[in-house]
């Protein structure tokens, strides 16, 4: 059964930003190999004041630093990472420091974006009034070149950067417009999590972990 909804954005946002998606895929689509435990990569120690990834090896059940030997069983990482979702889905302090933060992102490029896009109209204007200025003869080819050039090539550089920033705040806009919903849906991964597969967990991890850092004291 079919329910039809309302969208929550504009369908011709949601087009671009699918498009944007799709670009960034055929840039970076190269085949990677599949991890054999769920936080391969993700996981690490700091021994030596960078961040080492651990791995579980062939004959054992622990992921291990190779620096320091540090280890933490497989299935307490886990467990662990079990208990955070709900620590985080569930606490209203946590979930609106996300979305202040996911607030304040699309904010301050906006806010690069209003630089940008009042610096080329600056431009623009400057370029105009050496123009004028040549074709008054008041200044000479040569001196129009020295003097149109540099800021020609400053114009292309931000004529290129505006409509990239633009896309980003557009995707980004996406995300938090559907935070609700996925912060609502995902209250309810905590019990659903024994019952998923590790390819969908792996997923997960994937998409809300940038690393997880074990202390040698753990």
């Amino acid at each position: 059964m079919i329910t039809q909804v309302e969208p929550i954005v504009p369908e011709e946002l949601w087009d671009h930003c699918n498009y944007i998606l799709d670009e960034q895929e055929k840039k970076y689509n190269k085949p990677a190999r599949k991890a054999a435990h769920l936080f391969t990569g993700v996981v690490g120690c700091e021994c030596t004041g960078s961040f080492n990834k651990m791995y579980v090896p062939s004959n054992s059940p622990k992921y291990i630093c190779q620096k320091c030997r540090n280890k933490i069983e497989t299935t307490d990482l886990e467990g662990i990472f079990h208990q955070q979702l709900k620590d985080f889905f569930f606490s209203s302090d946590e979930i609106g420091n996300y979305l202040n933060n996911a607030d304040q992102v699309i904010k301050d490029k906006e806010g690069v974006l209003n630089t940008l896009i009042g610096e080329e109209k600056k431009l623009r204007v400057e370029m105009d009034k050496v123009y004028r200025l040549y074709i008054d003869d008041e200044i000479t080819s040569e001196g129009f070149g020295q003097r149109h050039k540099p800021m020609e090539e400053q114009l292309k550089q931000i004529t290129d950067q505006i409509p990239e920033l633009q896309g980003e705040i557009d995707f980004l806009k996406i995300q938090y417009l559907s935070s609700d919903q996925i912060l609502n849906e995902a209250r309810d991964l905590y019990s659903r999590w024994p019952d998923l597969q590790p390819i969908e967990k792996r997923k997960i991890i994937e998409n809300i972990t940038d690393r997880i850092v074990i202390n040698q004291d753990l």
